[in-house]
Protein backbone atom coordinates (compact mmCIF):
# COMPACT_ATOMS: atom_id res chain seq x y z
CA UNK A 1 0.00 0.00 0.00
CA UNK A 2 1.21 3.46 -0.89
CA UNK A 3 -0.36 6.49 0.74
CA UNK A 4 -0.97 9.42 -1.59
CA UNK A 5 1.05 11.72 0.69
CA UNK A 6 4.10 9.52 0.11
CA UNK A 7 4.03 10.19 -3.64
CA UNK A 8 5.80 13.18 -5.21
CA UNK A 9 3.13 15.82 -5.84
CA UNK A 10 4.07 16.04 -9.55
CA UNK A 11 3.23 12.34 -9.95
CA UNK A 12 -0.26 12.45 -8.43
CA UNK A 13 -2.15 12.02 -11.69
CA UNK A 14 -5.05 9.67 -12.30
CA UNK A 15 -4.41 8.71 -15.91
CA UNK A 16 -7.47 7.97 -18.00
CA UNK A 17 -6.92 5.78 -21.06
CA UNK A 18 -10.39 5.21 -22.50
CA UNK A 19 -14.06 6.02 -22.01
CA UNK A 20 -16.55 3.20 -21.70
CA UNK A 21 -19.67 3.43 -23.84
CA UNK A 22 -22.88 3.96 -21.87
CA UNK A 23 -24.55 0.98 -23.60
CA UNK A 24 -21.69 -1.28 -22.48
CA UNK A 25 -22.05 0.11 -18.96
CA UNK A 26 -25.79 -0.56 -18.85
CA UNK A 27 -25.80 -3.88 -20.71
CA UNK A 28 -22.64 -5.44 -19.27
CA UNK A 29 -21.00 -3.64 -16.34
CA UNK A 30 -24.06 -3.10 -14.15
CA UNK A 31 -25.30 -6.71 -14.58
CA UNK A 32 -21.77 -8.09 -14.11
CA UNK A 33 -21.37 -6.13 -10.87
CA UNK A 34 -24.64 -7.61 -9.57
CA UNK A 35 -23.47 -11.14 -10.43
CA UNK A 36 -20.10 -10.60 -8.74
CA UNK A 37 -21.68 -9.08 -5.64
CA UNK A 38 -23.89 -12.14 -5.32
CA UNK A 39 -20.90 -14.50 -5.80
CA UNK A 40 -18.90 -12.66 -3.12
CA UNK A 41 -21.69 -11.81 -0.66
CA UNK A 42 -20.08 -13.71 2.24
CA UNK A 43 -16.80 -11.81 1.90
CA UNK A 44 -18.65 -8.52 1.39
CA UNK A 45 -20.85 -8.91 4.45
CA UNK A 46 -17.74 -9.03 6.67
CA UNK A 47 -16.08 -5.96 5.15
CA UNK A 48 -17.50 -2.53 6.01
CA UNK A 49 -15.39 -0.66 3.40
CA UNK A 50 -16.44 -3.03 0.65
CA UNK A 51 -20.13 -2.70 1.58
CA UNK A 52 -19.77 1.10 1.48
CA UNK A 53 -18.06 0.95 -1.94
CA UNK A 54 -20.94 -1.12 -3.30
CA UNK A 55 -23.52 1.21 -1.78
CA UNK A 56 -21.76 4.19 -3.39
CA UNK A 57 -21.60 2.37 -6.72
CA UNK A 58 -25.32 1.63 -6.67
CA UNK A 59 -26.09 5.35 -6.24
CA UNK A 60 -24.28 6.10 -9.52
CA UNK A 61 -27.13 4.65 -11.57
CA UNK A 62 -29.28 7.72 -10.92
CA UNK A 63 -26.60 10.41 -11.18
CA UNK A 64 -25.92 12.70 -14.11
CA UNK A 65 -22.51 13.71 -15.50
CA UNK A 66 -20.89 10.41 -14.52
CA UNK A 67 -18.66 8.54 -16.94
CA UNK A 68 -16.90 5.19 -16.76
CA UNK A 69 -13.22 4.99 -17.71
CA UNK A 70 -10.37 2.54 -18.00
CA UNK A 71 -7.55 4.03 -15.91
CA UNK A 72 -3.81 3.38 -15.98
CA UNK A 73 -1.78 2.09 -13.05
CA UNK A 74 -2.68 4.03 -9.90
CA UNK A 75 0.07 6.24 -8.45
CA UNK A 76 -1.06 5.40 -4.89
CA UNK A 77 -3.98 3.89 -3.04
CA UNK A 78 -6.59 6.40 -4.18
CA UNK A 79 -9.66 6.56 -1.97
CA UNK A 80 -13.21 7.05 -3.16
CA UNK A 81 -14.50 10.61 -3.48
CA UNK A 82 -11.01 11.87 -4.29
CA UNK A 83 -11.39 15.38 -5.69
CA UNK A 84 -9.44 16.60 -8.69
CA UNK A 85 -9.39 20.20 -9.98
CA UNK A 86 -8.27 19.86 -13.58
CA UNK A 87 -7.82 17.63 -16.59
CA UNK A 88 -5.29 17.69 -19.41
CA UNK A 89 -3.62 15.68 -22.14
CA UNK A 90 -0.35 13.99 -21.27
CA UNK A 91 2.63 14.02 -23.58
CA UNK A 92 4.87 10.98 -24.12
CA UNK A 93 6.85 11.88 -20.97
CA UNK A 94 3.65 12.06 -18.89
CA UNK A 95 3.85 15.85 -18.62
CA UNK A 96 0.57 17.76 -18.81
CA UNK A 97 0.23 19.71 -22.04
CA UNK A 98 -0.33 23.32 -20.89
CA UNK A 99 -2.48 24.08 -23.96
CA UNK A 100 -4.93 21.30 -23.13
CA UNK A 101 -5.25 22.00 -19.39
CA UNK A 102 -8.89 22.58 -18.39
CA UNK A 103 -10.09 23.54 -14.94
CA UNK A 104 -12.91 21.20 -13.97
CA UNK A 105 -14.04 19.81 -10.67
CA UNK A 106 -14.31 16.02 -10.61
CA UNK A 107 -14.68 13.23 -8.07
CA UNK A 108 -13.86 9.54 -8.27
CA UNK A 109 -17.06 7.81 -7.19
CA UNK A 110 -16.04 4.23 -7.76
CA UNK A 111 -13.14 1.97 -8.65
CA UNK A 112 -13.83 -1.43 -10.14
CA UNK A 113 -11.41 -4.32 -10.34
CA UNK A 114 -10.45 -5.25 -13.87
CA UNK A 115 -10.31 -9.01 -13.26
CA UNK A 116 -13.60 -9.32 -11.35
CA UNK A 117 -15.83 -6.37 -12.10
CA UNK A 118 -16.81 -5.38 -8.60
CA UNK A 119 -16.61 -2.05 -6.74
CA UNK A 120 -13.63 -1.55 -4.46
CA UNK A 121 -12.96 0.96 -1.67
CA UNK A 122 -9.91 2.34 -3.47
CA UNK A 123 -7.65 1.98 -6.47
CA UNK A 124 -4.67 -0.03 -5.38
CA UNK A 125 -1.26 1.42 -6.11
CA UNK A 126 0.28 -0.10 -9.20
CA UNK A 127 -2.99 -1.55 -10.52
CA UNK A 128 -5.12 -0.46 -13.44
CA UNK A 129 -8.86 -0.95 -13.78
CA UNK A 130 -12.11 0.89 -14.21
CA UNK A 131 -13.37 3.98 -12.45
CA UNK A 132 -16.43 6.19 -12.40
CA UNK A 133 -15.81 9.92 -12.46
CA UNK A 134 -18.44 12.52 -11.60
CA UNK A 135 -18.19 15.98 -13.12
CA UNK A 136 -20.67 18.01 -11.01
CA UNK A 137 -20.69 21.06 -13.27
CA UNK A 138 -20.28 19.63 -16.76
CA UNK A 139 -18.31 17.01 -18.63
CA UNK A 140 -15.29 18.70 -20.23
CA UNK A 141 -15.12 18.33 -24.01
CA UNK A 142 -11.52 17.09 -23.82
CA UNK A 143 -12.91 13.80 -22.45
CA UNK A 144 -14.17 12.94 -25.92
CA UNK A 145 -10.60 12.86 -27.25
CA UNK A 146 -10.14 9.54 -25.48
CA UNK A 147 -10.94 6.35 -27.39
CA UNK A 148 -14.24 4.74 -26.47
CA UNK A 149 -14.62 1.07 -25.54
CA UNK A 150 -17.85 -0.10 -27.15
CA UNK A 151 -17.80 -3.89 -27.27
CA UNK A 152 -15.35 -5.64 -24.98
CA UNK A 153 -13.63 -4.55 -21.81
CA UNK A 154 -10.33 -5.99 -22.99
CA UNK A 155 -7.82 -3.22 -23.39
CA UNK A 156 -4.15 -2.79 -22.68
CA UNK A 157 -2.48 0.43 -21.63
CA UNK A 158 0.01 0.00 -24.46
CA UNK A 159 -2.83 0.16 -27.04
CA UNK A 160 -3.64 3.76 -26.11
CA UNK A 161 -2.20 6.74 -27.95
CA UNK A 162 -3.88 9.68 -26.17
CA UNK A 163 -3.91 9.84 -22.40
CA UNK A 164 -5.69 12.29 -20.13
CA UNK A 165 -5.01 12.88 -16.49
CA UNK A 166 -7.00 14.24 -13.62
CA UNK A 167 -4.98 16.20 -11.10
CA UNK A 168 -5.10 18.91 -8.48
CA UNK A 169 -3.93 22.50 -9.02
CA UNK A 170 -0.84 21.68 -6.96
CA UNK A 171 0.08 18.73 -9.16
CA UNK A 172 -0.33 20.77 -12.33
CA UNK A 173 1.77 23.64 -10.94
CA UNK A 174 4.57 21.30 -9.91
CA UNK A 175 4.69 19.35 -13.16
CA UNK A 176 4.46 22.14 -15.74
Amino acid sequence: MIDENDVNIADRKLILLARIDVCLVNDFIFPQVEINIEKNKNKISNNEKWRKAIQDFNSIKTMTNCLFFFHDYAYADILLNKKYDAIGLLDKDFIIDNESYVVCESYVLSFLMKQIIIPMESASSGHNGFCVIHFPNEIPKIIYELPEIKEELRIEATDIVKKLCLCTYETFASSS
